[in-house]
């Protein structure tokens, strides 16, 4: 996809996919964190050049796990729901407040989804902290050694077994002369209510093909 740099395209805030599941969350703040543009202040704004780079990285990162193929509305199937997306802006600091980098992340709308339609089952699998307590103790007692590991466009590395179509990335253009276009995805893309579960699954059986087993007390 190529980036629309069209300053009328897309002026309208994005709302993020999971604010129609907790309306309270409007209410957690009276301020506006600076750190977290919407999308008219992150592409028009002060960091418009390195938001949008952002942008293109994520579009790439996503086309290269091949997240979606583009179709033509014609070939939706009837009935099917096609959800919108929106970006989250941030800005990441160092811990004495320096600028460290600028993300852009992609995400489905979640919360426009229809159950039996485009999900049919979602759970999120979270570890206890009760466990993390135990295992940090355990190594510190024991003079083990931890690691941690952070997984980069992690959801979109499961296979996302059910239907679900998407609009194209607000500021993007589908590299296609097809007028009329949407996105079938074929990863879970991050927002979607069935996203953590994919990815637990993934995650749940990569680490049992390398001969690790699941706890009975907490299964993650």
């Amino acid at each position: 996809m190529a980036l629309l740099t069209d300053i009328d395209f897309g002026t309208t805030e994005g709302m993020h996919p999971m604010m129609g599941e907790c309306p309270s969350a409007f209410k957690a703040s009276k301020t506006k964190d600076p750190d977290t543009p919407n999308y008219s202040e992150a592409v028009y704004g002060e960091y418009s050049t390195e938001f949008q780079q952002a942008m293109i990285d994520e579009i790439t990162a996503l086309e290269r796990h091949k997240t979606w193929s583009v179709i033509k509305n014609s070939q939706i199937p009837e009935g099917a729901n096609v959800l919108p997306g929106t970006w989250a802006f941030r800005i990441k600091r160092l811990p004495d407040g320096t600028l460290r980098k600028h993300k852009a992340r992609f995400c489905a709308r979640g919360d426009k989804q229809i159950e039996g339609v485009d999900y049919f089952d979602k759970y999120a699998p979270v570890v206890q902290w009760s466990t993390v307590r135990m295992m940090l103790c355990i190594a510190a007692s024991e003079g083990l050694k931890t690691r941690q590991v952070d997984f980069s466009n992690a959801f979109v590395q499961a296979t996302l077994t059910e239907e679900v179509f998407k609009t194209l990335p607000q500021g993007f253009l589908a590299d296609t002369d097809e007028p009329d276009v949407v996105l079938k995805l074929h990863k879970p893309l991050y927002g979607l209510v069935q996203a953590p579960m994919h990815w637990g699954n993934h995650l749940k059986g990569a680490l049992e093909r390398g001969v690790f087993k699941a706890s009975v007390n907490d299964p993650c």
